[in-house]
This record gives structure tokens, C-alpha cells and sequence, in this order.
């Protein structure tokens, strides 16, 4: 298991901050539409516990290339100021298929689908994701900071950016609220 860190935040200007990623001497690393669905037991289990079960799907558009599940299982959420860290397995297929019947066979189901465009930037060490959910304008987007603590405050430094944008919650914790709406 990796312990993965990072914070999440609400983007207003998305075309300003690819400016300041650009700025920031960031690279863009590539474009993919990604198909999450998040997994549980019938009795909503693993939700219940904080912890996440997903395959997402990545689609590349930028550069061409195949498409690639990743299966992912996150631990419960620590949060330390705005930043989440979290234990996270995860590994990759290209046997999507055999994968859902995989988790069919456990006992998993699908509780939430979604789709969002992904945006991949690289500054430093730092991964940043640029986030847009299609079928959910409301949402606008969201951009993600992962790597150390120290990496993730320097990176918000460049950027420019404050905790006081940073959404806690994660991306089911959000399609739930929105879809009770």
C-alpha cells in the first residue's frame, strides 16, 4: 500500500489556471476521458467505513493510446488542514472485462457511475490533475494536488492557490450530494 497525499480544489477559471500551470513551468502530460465506477457490498459496506472501491477506465485523447483500467482501493481519509491522505493499492489492466466479473464474483457491485475529462500536468514531483465532469456542469472543475506535503504547499504557492477553495469530500462523496439534490 502507498499512502497517497493530496487536496483537492474548486477551479472558477479554468483556461487562468492552465495560464498559471504553464507559468509554474508545469507540463502537460496528457488528456483522458475516465469512467469511474465505485464498487461495494450490498450493504454499502466499505462507504460506510470511509474506504473506496473503483475501476476507472481511462480513455486517452492525448496522446493515442489504449484504453487501461485501473482498479483502486483507498483507505479511510485522514485530513490535516485541507490536505486528505489516505492508504491507496491500486494496479492496472487491460483486461476490463475479466476485472468486472472479478468484482461481480466478490460480491461487489456498482453503486455510482461517472465520467470526467481529465487534464495531466506535471510540476516538479507534483501530479496535478485538472478535473471537468461533461454531464454535470454544476460541478465546474476541481484541480488536484498529489504528492508530499512539502511538494503540495510549494505547488499551491506557484499557483497561487489557498486552502480556503479546497473541497474536502471526495468525488462520490460529491455525486452523492448532487444526485440527492
Amino acid at each position: 500500500m502507498a499512502l497517497e497525499i493530496e487536496i483537492k480544489l474548486h477551479v472558477t477559471d479554468p483556461s487562468k489556471m492552465r495560464s498559471k500551470i504553464k507559468e509554474a513551468k508545469g507540463m502537460h502530460t496528457g488528456t483522458a476521458r475516465q469512467y469511474d465506477g465505485i464498487f461495494d457490498f450490498p450493504s454499502g459496506k466499505l462507504f460506510k467505513r470511509g474506504e473506496l472501491f473503483r475501476l476507472r477506465v481511462l480513455e486517452p485523447v492525448w496522446p493515442d493510446g489504449d484504453k487501461t483500467a485501473i482498479i483502486t482501493f483507498k483507505g479511510k481519509r485522514k485530513l490535516k488542514g485541507a490536505v486528505k491522505s489516505r492508504e491507496e493499492t491500486e494496479f492496472e489492466t487491460h483486461d476490463i472485462p475479466g476485472a468486472l466479473l472479478t468484482l461481480k464474483e466478490m460480491g461487489l457491485e456498482k453503486k455510482m457511475e461517472y465520467l470526467k475529462s481529465t487534464e495531466f500536468y506535471k510540476l516538479g514531483k507534483l501530479k496535478i490533475t485538472l478535473d471537468h465532469f461533461p454531464h454535470y456542469k454544476e460541478l465546474g472543475y476541481f484541480l488536484e494536488l498529489e504528492g508530499t506535503r512539502l511538494d503540495i504547499a510549494k505547488g499551491m504557492k506557484k499557483l497561487g492557490l489557498s486552502e480556503k477553495d479546497a473541497e474536502k469530500l471526495s468525488y462520490p462523496e460529491i455525486m452523492a450530494r448532487l444526485l440527492k439534490k
